[in-house]
This record gives C-alpha cells, sequence and structure tokens, in this order.
C-alpha cells in the first residue's frame, strides 16, 4: 500500500504540473487574442491549428500515447482558447 499512496502522490504533482502549464498558456493566448484584435486577425487560425495538430500528433506517436485522445484533448484546448478570444476581443 506505500507502493500505491507513493504513485499516487507522483501523480498529483503531475496534475499540479499539468494545471500550472494550462493556466501559463492560456494566459499566452490571451495576449495573442488581444494582438489578434489590434491587428483585425480572425480569432481562429485554422492552419496554424492543423500545423500544430500534426505536429503534436508525431510527438505523441514518440511517446506512445493514444493519439485519438492527444487529439481531443488539443481540440478542446483551442476551441477553449477561440471562445475566448471571440468573447473578449471580437464582440
Amino acid at each position: 500500500m506505500k507502493e500505491l499512496h507513493s504513485i499516487r502522490k507522483e501523480i498529483d504533482a503531475i496534475n499540479t504540473e499539468l494545471l500550472s502549464l494550462l493556466a501559463k498558456r492560456f494566459s499566452l493566448t490571451r495576449k495573442i487574442g488581444e494582438l489578434k484584435h489590434v491587428h483585425g486577425l480572425p480569432p481562429k487560425d485554422t492552419k496554424r491549428e492543423a500545423a500544430q495538430l500534426e505536429k503534436i500528433v508525431t510527438q505523441a506517436k514518440k511517446l506512445k500515447l493514444e493519439t485519438n485522445l492527444i487529439t481531443k484533448i488539443f481540440q478542446l484546448i483551442v476551441e477553449e482558447v477561440v471562445k475566448e478570444h471571440k468573447k473578449n476581443t471580437h464582440p
């Protein structure tokens, strides 16, 4: 049971790191949204999204991660970013 507790503690630390990284990512995408608004750019950049998704799927494969899951996670993050861009900078 000690080993189980130790592994769960490690997972908890990773969860904290993931949340911290997501917060940092969303902070940066807010800045991008502001720049897009200032320069009259659309909130969604489908070419960049496709290129990033391709890169992420390649990385996921190398790390032996389930690419369908990683794709869903990435798409969800991008959807939230675009919603925020539309809501906050393109009323």
